[in-house]
């Protein structure tokens, strides 16, 4: 690694998965979450960040989803470090909800916010797919909302791994960062409030192909 350890602030990572065939061709599902840690003395371990993120987050988007959908890996990196390579995390969890499926554009999502106007300080995350069963009319049902609750609630207070890391969720702007630089000049918002959009999001880069009869 390419700087100090007192420079290693925040991470990247990169939640892979897929939501499988259904008439037409399967979709990639990936999000993306940044941290930033309270300390700088402490050494960082990615398998116990790993550990840690999967038990707060992880397991939760699992408990959410269709069963369509299969999780693939986790990939960490350090974003402080434009050098750092990903490392690669084996997470193959299938969604927990049985039963017929939304398409695989459709999700549910959730507005992140800081303390900092802006949408250079907000993000969202959309999570698909989702199942018929969890939808009331046009809105997310009861079992859906406190499914989706319990992300938003790990989002909110992030985790600590087993070395003593206190990492916090953050929005890291692309506007005003730059990545290249080492160490990279990162501006980040720790994010303070999380918003569930009860109605289902749309996601474009998501649809499959056409299917013609």
């Amino acid at each position: 690694m390419g700087i100090t350890l007192a420079q290693t602030k925040h991470l990247e990572l990169v939640h892979t998965g897929v939501c499988g065939e259904g008439g037409s061709n399967s979709k990639t599902i990936i999000n993306v979450y940044h941290y930033v840690r309270n300390a700088f003395v402490l050494p960082i371990t990615k398998s116990e960040i790993f550990t840690a993120w999967k038990a707060a987050i992880g397991d939760k988007v699992i408990l959410h989803l269709n069963e369509r959908y299969t999780s693939q890996n986790v990939k960490i990196r350090i974003l402080d470090d434009p050098e750092d390579r990903y490392s690669i995390h084996a997470f193959t969890d299938v969604g927990a909800i049985a039963g017929d499926s939304l398409p695989s554009h459709e999700a549910s999502v959730l507005l992140l916010k800081s303390a900092v106007r802006g949408r250079f300080a907000q993000g969202r995350k959309h999570y698909a797919p989702l199942s018929e069963s969890q939808i009331g009319d046009d809105v997310l049902n009861a079992g859906a909302l406190t499914t989706i609750g319990a992300i938003k609630t790990g989002i909110l207070a992030g985790f600590t791994d087993a070395t003593g890391n206190v990492w916090k969720s953050c929005i890291v702007s692309k506007t005003y960062s730059d990545l290249q630089a080492s160490p990279a000049s990162i501006f980040s918002y720790v994010v303070n409030e999380v918003t569930i959009t009860n109605n289902i999001g749309i996601m474009k880069n998501r649809k499959v192909s056409t299917v013609q009869s």
